[in-house]
């Protein structure tokens, strides 16, 4: 039987042994269980997230289970729920609500505070310096469109210098065949006055006779 977390996190492993050489994260092939398992609440899902695969993951010795309800609770019972694995059984963290409504759950595992923001919002903070994974990933997309426009700025001025070397060779093409052009014109000139120079000397011989 395959069992799927929404989210898992495994410390120590060889991940590129995973990535490479296996369809899955198989735990008889990798040697353990994932520390962390998240999964996020559907209709589907949500009475076997609650029950049966809870205590599969508990028997696997998954260290921390959370659990995200996008309903605000409909489905879970509950927006957020962390948990840790205490003597076998999962044990839940305790919420705090801040003032605007927030409800933040921190993880010991991964010394991250969850945040459930309302209205399906929900992110990731690191308590330690407040950035969030939406903070992150804004960073991280504009560090890469910085590095686009960069690129960018490169090829136009790579696709710009081949054209000045283009030009500058057609340029040197063209004077060269310019060059070869007068050089023929003036050995035709000079060939043309050799033959009437020996054509005017070969009258005055003919004539002196």
């Amino acid at each position: 039987d395959r069992v799927a977390p929404d989210l898992y996190i495994a410390f120590d492993v060889d991940v590129d042994f995973i990535y490479e050489h296996l369809p899955n994260f198989w735990m008889w092939e990798v040697g353990k269980a994932p520390d962390f398992a998240l999964e996020v609440a559907s209709p589907s899902t949500a009475a076997n997230d609650l029950g049966p695969k809870r205590d599969l993951y508990a028997r696997l010795g998954i260290a921390e289970y959370w659990r995200i309800d996008h309903t605000g609770g409909d489905l879970y019972g509950d927006a957020l729920v962390g948990e840790r694995l205490i003597d076998g059984e999962y044990v839940a963290y305790p919420p705090q609500e801040r003032g605007d409504g927030a409800v933040i759950v921190h993880s010991d595992l991964l010394d991250l505070d969850f945040c459930w923001l309302g209205d399906g919002a929900f992110d990731v903070q690191d308590p330690a310096t407040g950035q969030t994974i939406d903070d992150a990933e804004r960073q991280r997309a504009g560090r890469l469109a910085a590095e686009a426009e960069t690129q960018v700025a490169r090829e136009h001025a790579r696709l710009a210098d081949e054209r000045a070397r283009a030009e500058a060779e057609r340029a040197r093409a063209a004077e060269a065949e310019a060059e070869r052009e007068r050089a023929a014109r003036q050995a035709a000139e000079a060939t043309a006055r050799a033959m009437r120079d020996e054509l005017e000397r070969f009258r005055r011989e003919m004539g002196g006779q």
